[in-house]
């Protein structure tokens, strides 16, 4: 619980969810992404909806980021997830399969809840891990798995990786977060390879570019849940390749992917069972994960687009009405107020989407992180009485 909170805090720029007199509750709407602020004597509430849920499954308790060191293992539960961790390896797994992880983690110890095993570091997210790999002399990471659940194949690009459950959603995903420096901000891509070495196991390599200096190489590694935001990122290099399940986004232009936008909608069957009244304010609130700091903005999309199958060649622009995105603590905000509030009862109205996109085509972008990121997640934040 004290995760979620501390994320909450950086989102706000102080420690007003800890101050005397407010209190948060996960009882308001019994939404598995939601966390509700209040204070007393106050009838304006604000309740936070994450993009991936922070209430675990199987005892409906608020996700605690952080491990528990058992006899010869660390232990660890996410949202929909049971997480192992040995002197061979993580492995994640859940009512639909597991999903094993190839490490040496025999002289590994635990540190201000990380695990630390030589130049690698792992820690917790909503649900899986986020693993840190220092870099010398610019070398690759070379990671294997093997996993157990319905197979319906692998799709994969160069920024994600996932093991398919059925036809459209994955069992789990390995995204790439990106190149970094010391202070853990990203420079660059990892580009994300694999190749498969059996029926049910796969080598995964992740790369730094050539001639750029990194620190760390940073990946993700989830089992899949529901989303609130359905999104995938299109850029002009890659034009017929989507990317649906990729954890960040290069808004702006770069060498490695052209120019980049995020398309993103809410899924609303997420909220439909919160009957949100007298609402006075949303907003979407985007993790910035790199020191770069490009101006973007957003545009309302003319219709509702499909997040599995959007490609920059067959993209639809916005309808020109624009919306501002205001940069603060590292963070991009969006107010979605007219958007989103229906003028006459002041409830959730339908909305199509928006498209994230970087003022101009100057070289340059900043990177975010994407509806379906675990260690970053993107919030809904929602005013109302």
């Amino acid at each position: 619980m004290k995760g979620v909170i501390n994320y909450l805090n950086s989102i706000n720029g102080d420690n007003q969810l800890n101050n005397c007199g407010y209190t948060f509750s996960k009882e308001h709407f019994q939404n598995r992404y939601a966390i509700t602020k209040t204070k007393k004597g106050s009838q304006e509430l604000t309740t936070y909806f994450f993009s991936t849920p922070i209430i675990r499954t199987n005892d409906n308790e608020i996700v605690d980021l952080c491990f528990e060191e058992k006899k010869n293992y660390y232990s660890f539960r996410g949202s929909d997830s049971d997480i192992s961790i040995n002197e061979k390896g993580i492995t994640f797994s859940n009512i639909r399969g597991y999903l094993r992880m190839d490490l040496d983690l025999e002289n590994s110890f635990l540190q201000k809840n990380h695990i630390i095993s030589g130049l690698l570091s792992i820690s917790p997210n909503l649900n899986g891990v986020t693993i840190v790999q220092k870099i010398q002399h610019n070398n690759n990471v070379e990671v294997d798995f093997d996993w157990m659940s319905c197979d319906f194949g692998i799709k994969a690009n160069s920024k994600a990786l996932s093991f398919l459950h059925d036809s459209f959603s994955p069992f789990a995903t390995i995204s790439s977060i990106g190149c970094t420096n010391e202070e853990g901000k990203v420079l660059c891509p990892a580009k994300l390879e694999y190749e498969r070495t059996g029926s049910n196991r796969v080598k995964i390599k992740l790369s730094p570019p050539t001639g750029i200096i990194v620190d760390s190489i940073v990946f993700e590694v989830c089992l899949r849940e529901r989303k609130l935001f359905m999104d995938t990122t299109v850029c002009s290099r890659f034009p017929i390749e989507n990317n649906a399940f990729g954890a960040v986004s290069y808004i702006g232009k770069t060498l490695y992917f052209g120019v980049e936008w995020l398309y993103s909608k809410i899924d609303f069957g997420v909220l439909n069972k919160c009957m949100i009244n007298r609402i006075r304010k949303i907003q979407m609130i985007i993790p910035r994960l790199s020191n770069s700091l490009t101006d973007l903005y957003a545009e309302s999309v003319k219709l509702r687009f499909c997040s599995l199958g959007s490609t920059w060649m067959d993209k639809q622009d916005g309808e020109g009405r624009i919306i501002k995105i205001i940069e603060s603590g590292g963070f991009y905000c969006l107010d979605l107020s007219s958007q989103l509030i229906n003028c006459y009862d002041e409830v959730l109205k339908p909305f199509a989407g928006i498209i994230i996109k970087s003022k101009g085509y100057s070289e340059g972008s900043t990177v975010i992180s994407t509806g379906d990121c675990c260690s970053y997640p993107q919030v809904l934040k929602i005013i109302h009485e």
